[in-house]
């Protein structure tokens, strides 16, 4: 929670929980363009997507966000309302109960 980016540079992941955290604390994310990871970064809104071939791409967003207080402010706001609006447990317990006493 003391940290300001969150770092991933990983070829291949599922729903990752570091990920998750990381957008909970309001981490802003430098991460590689996986499937599974757009589905919660959207480049340049809540963090960066990088191309796994290209580390200079991911050492340029690093060091921009390093120089932005301004962008950490701004993904870090949207993470929060991220974390708000698709990570609240209580929330998607209520839905994993409707849909078990549906079947």
């Amino acid at each position: 929670n003391s940290a300001d980016i969150y770092v991933s540079n990983s070829y291949t992941d599922g729903s990752s929980v570091s990920l998750l955290e990381a957008i909970a604390c309001g981490l802003s994310p430098v991460v590689t363009r996986i499937e599974s990871i757009e589905e919660w970064i959207e480049n340049d809104y809540n963090g960066y997507l990088v191309d796994q071939e290209n580390p200079n791409q991911m050492i340029d967003k690093i060091l921009e966000l390093t120089n932005s207080k301004e962008k950490l402010i701004r993904f870090s706001k949207n993470n929060k309302k991220l974390t708000q609006s698709k990570l609240d447990w209580n929330i998607n317990f209520n839905k994993l109960e409707n849909i078990y006493n549906n079947l």
